[in-house]
């Protein structure tokens, strides 16, 4: 127990923890997702006998009455469903496991979530190996896709990563802050690789990214368990008092157990609003967005693809900065708001775009994505208590991700459904969504100043005090009279 305990402490003392295993799961989900596309698209195009080079801008077709624009239709079409084909198997598993993960996290440590989808990438890397090698059929991909959500991907590294910064900082401008760290290295990690993968790929074809994204995998899976310590200090008697069933239990109770309908209302208002704008910005630039540069006028090859992913990658760096000097002289409010109707304006300027030159500065817009997702997550752990943190973070990941992946596949079906009519549709249904998040934000940050008024003007909210914290208080009170 007292190495527990100085684990923790060391935690507390250190200002690079989880950062990077966020940054090296970032890092390969941007490379592998843009390069997903463009060999789905490559192999489509040589099975339709489609002149295409994806490092290459030669093959671009402007003549809308020539067989080649219909058979660029043709492979449009078809990568659209490859891609909601694999979002499918990786993301519903993912978000079950991670949840079940995540949640877990709270008795058993944070790491048990952070190591098992590294081996689940590796796992599908060597198959995306295999097809690109031996011209295995492109349905393979579909297990690739399988294997990364088996073992939790994304959807099981963010919440514990998040509830690991939870663990180890004060409720306020330290955590708003630490967690603005993790959403930076997560834009940043996705928004970087894009152009690493692209210039490997250009450079030396479709094996390159894989192995780099083995080889980070690796450093990683070494770096988990001897550098990052366990912020999270559970007894054996502890763990005994959990069934198979408590983490599902724990979920609800984060909700159900909250006894005041306000704080309730609140977290629901939050998990609204970041479920949508977190869904509204990825669904639209995973799939729709790379498959309509790739298309005339624009074109783009891999290394371009790359560049505009470097760009909106940037919005972690960007807000990182920009909210540490915001929030000096303006509420977190106004960065919130600010933030998506900047997210709205980009896309409306997409839909707009007739050049290359437009698409990247449309792309500048998306810059502050990273702020309110960020500062919402900062809002909502100050709702719940210390032994809350992993299931808060549990659930919020697991809606969000459900609702991403309805929102990945809904909108590229949309892109593939009305690019006979209109290829911009898209990106205009999206802004008009980005309305539902600006609307329930307004409402939650309403909420919540009543909360805290009505606790206290000068003290910040006191956390929930639900079962879970309860069950552990004699505990608690034994470990104190230790450390004394």
């Amino acid at each position: 127990m007292t190495s527990n305990r100085q684990s923790l402490t060391i935690a507390k003392t250190r200002w690079v923890t989880v950062e990077p295993v966020v940054a090296a799961v970032t890092i390969a989900s941007g490379i592998m997702i843009p390069m997903d596309n463009t060999y789905y698209y490559q192999r489509l195009a040589d099975d339709r006998n489609f002149h295409y080079n994806a490092t290459s801008q030669s093959q671009c077709v402007i003549n809308t009455s020539s067989a080649d624009y219909y058979l660029e239709q043709q492979v449009q079409d078809d990568a659209a469903k490859y891609s909601i084909y694999t979002t499918i198997a990786n993301m519903i598993p993912s978000i079950f496991i991670g949840m079940i993960m995540s949640s877990l996290t709270d008795v058993y440590g944070r790491k048990i979530a952070l190591l098992p989808p590294f081996i689940g990438i590796f796992i599908g890397s060597v198959i995306f190996i295999f097809v690109i090698i031996f011209k295995l059929p492109l349905y393979l991909v579909i297990l690739k896709a399988f294997s990364y959500g088996m073992l939790g991907g994304i959807s099981a590294v963010m919440p514990a990563a998040y509830a690991y910064i939870a663990d180890v900082t004060e409720p306020g401008r330290q955590r708003a802050l630490r967690i603005m760290v993790v959403a930076c290295c997560f834009f940043s990690g996705m928004g970087l690789s894009p152009i690493l993968g692209g210039y490997l790929t250009d450079q030396f074809g479709f094996l390159a990214p894989i192995i780099t994204v083995i080889g980070t995998n690796i450093i990683t899976f070494i770096y988990i368990p001897v550098y990052v310590k366990e912020s999270v200090i559970r007894t054996e008697e502890e763990r005994k008092l959990f069934s198979i069933v408590e983490p599902f239990k724990k979920i609800i109770a984060v909700i159900s157990d909250v006894p005041d309908v306000n704080i309730r209302l609140c977290i629901i208002l939050y998990v609204i609003t970041l479920t949508l704008s977190v869904s509204i910005q990825i669904g639209l630039s995973s799939g729709p967005l790379t498959l309509y540069v790739m298309k005339s006028p624009f074109c783009f090859d891999t290394f371009q693809i790359g560049i505009l992913g470097t760009i909106r990658g940037l919005s972690g760096i960007v807000c990182l900065v920009v909210v540490a000097i915001a929030q000096k002289c303006m509420p977190s409010f106004i960065i919130v708001i600010g933030s998506i109707v900047l997210e709205q304006i980009g896309m409306v300027m997409f839909a707009f775009a007739t050049t290359d030159t437009f698409v990247y500065v449309s792309s500048m817009a998306l810059l502050l994505t990273a702020a309110p997702i960020a500062l919402i997550r900062a809002s909502l752990s100050e709702l719940v208590g210390p032994s809350e943190q992993g299931a808060l973070f549990s659930i919020t990941s697991f809606i969000e991700f459900s609702i991403l992946t309805i929102f990945m596949c809904t909108l590229t079906y949309i892109y593939s459904a009305a690019s006979a009519i209109s290829h911009q549709f898209v990106f205009y249904l999206g802004a008009g969504l980005y309305c539902v998040p600006i609307i329930t934000y307004i409402y939650a940050a309403l909420l919540n100043r009543r909360i805290r008024n009505k606790h206290s003007s000068d003290e910040m909210i006191t956390p929930v005090v639900t079962q879970c914290d309860e069950d552990y208080s004699d505990v608690n009170e034994s470990e104190r009279s230790e450390h004394t």
